[in-house]
């Protein structure tokens, strides 16, 4: 199940975009199929795809992230606490 997820999540972004722009610049009836405007469709594409990709990973790994930072917080908050003791 979760690869179909994650294969999902590959996939979505390029044809929500391919839907969305009807893939305008490709022009089948032309000498040259591709126009000089398809990187806009990567450019867009891409960096969705990361997003999902990264905000994916923010949830799935959520609670190892909060214990990570509560750790670092813990560390620093008892080295000032150390630290003023010592004043």
């Amino acid at each position: 199940m979760k690869t179909v997820a994650i294969m999902t999540m590959v996939f979505l972004p390029g044809t929500f975009l391919a839907a969305l722009f009807a893939v305008p610049s490709l022009q089948w009836t032309a000498d040259r199929v591709v126009t000089s405007r398809f990187w806009v469709y990567w450019a867009i594409t891409i960096p969705m795809t990361l997003a999902v990709f990264a905000i994916w990973a923010v949830i799935t790994m959520r609670q190892k992230l909060i214990d990570v930072l509560r750790k670092m917080w813990d560390s620093v908050s008892k080295k000032k606490k150390d630290g003023s003791d010592m004043e």
